[in-house]
């Protein structure tokens, strides 16, 4: 007999869970939803290292999914925020030039970032998760998309504002504003989170896609150069 106080394991990274938790207190996915990664094959990237990555406590594409399961399930729940304690000092002139070939964009990475497909089991259906990420001292670089067209043909509606607000709940949001990102306009923020610490992110809806590019741990007394990744993004 199966007792009704335990709850099972996250599907996603495996730690034990609160009976009656919406999302997982370690990797902060939602337990609802099923989570299948495997090597994107469209990506024409440099080869990634070979030593596994490791994992932030606030990852954003677990945020994006998320933002993604609240617009189509409504979805209600709180994100683990953990702050990192430094950000990226490396040079952009020596960042990687990354062509996405699903995606159909180009963008620059400080190191290869690794791709990944995410299947995310909605109400209104499954839908694929793209990301692409890489970690370069304490700072997580990050670009992820979905489709809001489903298998069905249908469009499924996403407001950018109210994914922004979603995204910062569990931080301070300092400032919001509309940007222009080559020929798209994105929603760009920037979030305070804990005492030292901030992300920044900008979403932007393109062609029937939503598109998130996103730069954490980085220490409010640091330059960011949150700036210099989302602006080298290029849609072909």
């Amino acid at each position: 007999m199966v007792n009704a106080g335990i709850a099972p394991p996250c599907v996603q990274c495996g730690a034990a869970t609160r009976p009656g938790a919406a999302f997982c207190g370690n990797c902060g996915l939602p337990l609802t939803v099923a989570v299948d990664s495997y090597l994107d094959s469209g990506e024409s990237s440099p080869p990634p290292p070979a030593a596994p990555q490791a994992r932030s406590r606030w990852p954003l594409a677990a945020l994006l999914i998320s933002a993604a399961a609240i617009v189509f399930a409504g979805l209600v729940g709180a994100f683990v925020v953990a702050p990192l304690i430094a950000g990226d000092t490396s040079d952009p002139a020596t960042w990687i030039d990354v062509h996405s070939a699903s995606g159909g964009f180009s963008a620059r990475f400080p190191v290869a970032p690794k791709a990944e497909v995410q299947t995310v089991q909605a109400a209104v259906g499954e839908r694929q998760l793209h990301v692409l990420r890489c970690i370069q001292g304490k700072a997580r670089f990050e670009i992820s998309w979905f489709d809001l067209r489903g298998p069905d043909g249908q469009d499924a509606a996403y407001n950018p504002e109210r994914g922004m607000d979603l995204m910062a709940e569990q931080g301070r949001l300092a400032g919001r504003d509309w940007v222009q990102v080559g020929d798209t306009l994105a929603l760009r923020a920037d979030i305070h989170v804990g005492e030292h610490d901030r992300n920044e992110v900008a979403i932007m809806v393109r062609q029937g896609r939503v598109f998130v590019v996103a730069l954490s741990g980085v220490r409010r007394d640091k330059p960011s150069q949150f700036g210099v990744f989302l602006n080298s993004l290029k849609f072909h």
